[in-house]
């Protein structure tokens, strides 16, 4: 038997699983059953002693009496008697460098006492201590003590590296042997010895024996200055010289076919097919692709959104509708022929119907080979509802300085803006049409908008002495027919950080920019002192808009009093 295992008053409850489980009188099955246990029993059990084998001796309690006696230990095996919640341990004997120490452990359910033997703990060694001092010959060694049991580690240093002096060559090498050199140590006089690589050949220029061709291989060498040594390299084959031949000429609406020839040895590539330069074909892309869907486009066989760069299958279908018109082979390749015939040779363009400050214009030229005629609009600049900008803000602004409400001055045309408008319009006699501002509109604004300014509020063009010195440049830099575009810049070159509002238009000799001024630009851009920032931009002027010089002159707000000022005026 085994030590008996105290339970305490920590007993516990479980049920028997298994039919049949009996309580012997001994640990012997033809003993004297004491009690007989059905499945789903509650048992407490009491006490319990481990027999080390297939029994266990028990102290239970069922269905209010107490049973002691023998059981089969499997009964209780597979019934797990207690879970263990382990207590802390308690030390009984400490462990040293020298002893192993002992501690326990109690279940705080059952009561069971777990012991454990403690390891020996480590020495508490001292500093090593050199006992004897390493060289390049011997190893050293070093001793260290346990403070508590007096124990000695002693541990092996190693050797300490020879104290090489300088090399010294004792065999010099060549391009053919090798050779040696040797150095000794300062302390032991230990030799080592170290072979010394072979050195190269000294080899002269490559002499070449024979040349290489496109169809052999050719040959060179060179020779060691010191040996003789000859080292010999293979020429590699020449590229052929090729020239293209053409075997059948391409024209301007068909390919033609041609091959490679070598000009050395007559070696011929296979044929292959070539389009006359110009030609262009479905998968191509670029400016010169963009072109040619352009001219179509002009004509009314592509969409502006075909005109994208890039040849593909609506462009094909486009030329080959063009070249069924053209009575040409309609493949949807752009021959040099079908880029002919998109070509066309317009004469200069004729002024069909002015453009006005309140209408659009439109032009017209003629195909002097075909007579096909093409028009064009000319754009007379309409702000229009739902726009957003600066010039839409200056807009809202100029309104509401006339008393008008153009709601919130956010740059967005809305509602408010042509009501406010609506409203100028009648008091001014200016014919308006709601959701749509025309250049003559923005002229009868800002003249209206001048005209309410005080006169104490003018002041002239500025100078390098006046808070605000307005610098404006304008520059032509397109010609197109009866059409004319124009650059400009505007930069303040005062003290003062002011809001220019309109780039102002008048013809004659002597112009007056406070009466019946055009406006060719209207914006609400802050313009800091001493050319911090400017404003820029450009317009197109048609003929027909005024007789005599174009005159030029920018106009702007002082932001602290409201003063306003003009810019030098620009002539053409």
């Amino acid at each position: 038997m085994g030590p008996a295992v105290a339970l305490g008053a920590c007993a516990f409850a479980e049920y028997v699983n298994k039919d049949g489980a009996k309580v012997y009188a001994d640990w012997d099955t033809d003993s004297k059953v004491i009690a007989r246990l059905s499945k789903g029993d509650k048992v407490t059990v009491l006490d319990v002693v481990d027999m080390q084998g297939k029994w266990n001796e028990v102290s239970i309690k069922v269905k209010g009496k107490k049973k002691t006696g023998f059981m089969l230990s499997k009964y209780l095996d597979e019934n797990a008697p207690c879970k263990h919640k382990w207590g802390a341990w308690v030390i009984i004997d400490e462990p040293t460098c020298t002893e192993t120490g002992y501690r326990q452990r109690q279940c705080v359910k059952c009561g069971i006492l777990d012991d454990e033997v403690m390891p020996k703990t480590d020495h508490t060694y001292g500093k090593w201590k050199i006992t004897r001092e390493p060289t390049c010959t011997k190893e050293g060694q070093r001793v260290r003590t346990c403070k508590v049991c007096g124990h000695k580690q002693t541990k092996t240093i190693e050797k300490e590296p020879h104290d090489y002096g300088k090399w010294t060559v004792t065999q010099e090498p060549t391009c053919t042997a090798k050779g040696s050199r040797t150095r000794k140590c300062r302390v032991c006089g230990h030799k080592e010895t170290q072979v010394m690589d072979k050195l190269p050949h000294d080899y002269g220029e490559w002499i070449v024996d024979k040349e290489a061709s496109c169809t052999e291989e050719g040959m060179s060498h060179r020779t060691c200055q010191t040996c003789g040594h000859v080292q010999e390299k293979v020429i590699e084959k020449l590229p052929h010289d090729y020239k293209w031949e053409v075997v059948e000429k391409a024209t301007d609406h068909s390919s033609g076919i041609r091959h490679q020839v070598c000009q050395v040895c007559g070696h011929t590539e296979p044929d292959v097919s070539y389009d006359p330069k110009g030609t262009l074909r479905r998968g191509d892309r670029g400016d010169d692709v963009r072109q040619v869907q352009q001219q179509l486009a002009d004509q009314g066989y592509l969409t502006a959104k075909g005109v994208d760069g890039i040849f593909g299958g609506g462009m094909e279908k486009a030329i080959m509708q063009f070249q069924k018109d053209q009575n040409l082979t309609p493949d949807g390749v752009a021959w040099p022929q079908t880029i002919k015939r998109l070509n066309h040779d317009f004469g200069p363009w004729t002024l069909d119907k002015p453009l006005t400050r309140t209408s659009d214009g439109e032009r017209v030229r003629v195909c002097k080979d075909c007579g096909l005629e093409q028009r064009e609009t000319i754009k007379a600049g309409v702000i229009q509802s739902r726009d957003r900008g600066e010039n839409v803000r200056a807009i809202q602004k100029m309104l509401g300085d006339m008393g008008y409400n153009p709601g919130a001055y956010d740059g967005i045309y809305g509602a408010k803006l042509d009501i406010a408008y609506a409203d100028f319009a009648a008091e001014h006699g200016v014919e308006f049409l709601p959701g749509s501002l025309w250049p003559g509109h923005v002229d009868a604004l800002v003249n209206g908008w001048m005209a309410a300014r005080s006169p104490e509020n003018w002041k002239g063009e500025g100078d390098v002495s006046a808070p605000v010195d307005l610098a404006l440049t304008v520059t032509p830099v397109e010609a197109d027919g009866d059409l004319v575009t124009y650059s400009w810049t505007l930069t303040n070159l005062g003290s003062q950080s002011c809001t220019f509002n309109a780039l102002l238009l008048s013809y004659g000799d002597a112009p007056d920019f406070r009466q019946n001024t055009l406006t060719v630009a209207i914006d609400n851009i802050t313009l800091k002192a001493n050319r911090a920032n400017s404003a820029s931009g450009s317009f197109t002027v048609a003929s027909g808009w005024g007789e005599g010089r174009l005159n030029f002159c920018a106009m702007a707000v002082v932001d602290k009093t409201g003063d306003v000022w003009n810019s030098n005026v620009v002539s053409y």
